[in-house]
């Protein structure tokens, strides 16, 4: 009887440490129902990140219906019912945050990282911020990433083991969906970007490369301004194009004007940090009766060194979308480096 009151004793000394959860996706989603099972009575959970379709396969918390939220939310929502009297907080901004600093780290008892792939770029920066703070709060830091089927865990404590930022970390040339779509900030995410354009429109159909921030798009929707809202029905931008005859004014107001105004809504995304700003399709028509101003009698070289006007862009990729329509009629295209100059332009 004695060594079980010790026990019990001990886990509910255990189980009342305030913890810090940061990411609620593959590992989080795991993670969190764990904590929760195990007794732990007071979680705070941070994740920038909505729910996309392409999580749903592994990151169990989520359903169809929760396609465009917020993932803390609804992992916090889904795993309080496992125990109601666990204390949970959740907050879909970035780690970064001023908010985040040292005073609400000092809240915690122990960090525990669930941010993936440790190659990508954003994520080595969330990584490298969470090990700092915890440095200087003398927190235990748990870190967890996974890579396809490879994992790591490491623990961090300060003056016992080595910290995040004391090895080199090789870069991933893999980059996360919701950054590629949602919110670039590199030159080579508008690259991948523009790769996974083109095959969406005109290759074999990827739902990991969808490059619409919702992924879900009906017809109507397609008329309406987009609403942060669970969508039902699916249709590919493909399918899109091919129900338009790709027609390049209904690919690029859905590219440029209703995929950026569906991001717009999602406020809580653009705290820090400033928002896209939708074409003006006025500009698109406008671009299309007028003539370029001798831009096609300049050599490809000069013209590379140039920043383009919106007139030029609208040109060339009408021009690109015609050649490429036909291309795709007989057998799905393939992008490869050594298409045409002119077509590379698409891109």
């Amino acid at each position: 009887m004695g060594e079980n009151q010790e026990f019990l004793d001990m886990y509910h000394s255990f189980t009342n440490k305030k913890l810090l959860v940061v990411g609620a996706g593959g590992i989080g989603c795991e993670l969190l129902k764990t904590l929760v099972l195990s007794g732990f009575a007071d979680i705070e959970v941070i994740d920038m990140d909505t729910i996309e379709v392409t999580n749903l396969n592994r990151q169990f918390l989520f359903r169809k219906e929760h396609v465009g939220l917020s993932k803390a939310k609804v992992a916090v929502e889904s795993v309080s019912v496992l125990n109601p009297n666990v204390k949970l907080v959740y907050y879909c901004k970035p780690i970064q945050s001023r908010e985040f600093n040292v005073n609400y780290f000092k809240k915690f008892t122990a960090v525990l990282n669930c941010l993936d792939n440790i190659g990508k770029s954003c994520k080595r920066k969330a990584r490298s911020y969470v090990n700092r703070m915890c440095l200087i709060c003398h927190l235990p830091l748990i870190d967890g990433g996974s890579l396809g089927r490879k994992g790591q865990v490491d623990v961090i404590i300060r003056n016992i083991t080595e910290c995040f930022d004391c090895h080199k970390h090789s870069p991933s040339h893999d980059y996360p969906s919701c950054t590629i779509r949602n919110t670039p900030t590199e030159p080579a995410h508008c690259v991948i970007w523009a790769q996974h354009l083109f095959n969406q429109l005109f290759g074999e159909v990827n739902s990991d490369q969808d490059v619409s921030p919702e992924s879900l798009v009906t017809g109507e929707e397609f008329e309406a301004t987009p609403q942060v809202q669970p969508l039902t029905s699916i249709i590919s931008l493909q399918d899109l194009a091919k129900n338009h005859n790709y027609d390049p004014e209904v690919i690029i107001k859905k590219l440029f004007v209703n995929d950026i105004e569906y991001l717009r809504t999602m406020e809580k995304l653009w705290e820090g940090r400033q928002p896209p700003t939708p074409l003006n399709l006025r500009w698109f028509r406008i671009g299309l009766d007028e003539s370029l101003q001798g831009t096609e009698q300049k050599d490809w070289e000069s013209r590379d060194q140039n920043v383009w006007t919106l007139k030029e862009c609208f040109k060339v990729a009408v021009s690109c979308l015609a050649v490429l329509k036909e291309r795709a009629k007989t057998a799905p295209l393939i992008w490869q480096k050594q298409l045409p100059v002119g077509l590379c332009q698409l891109l």
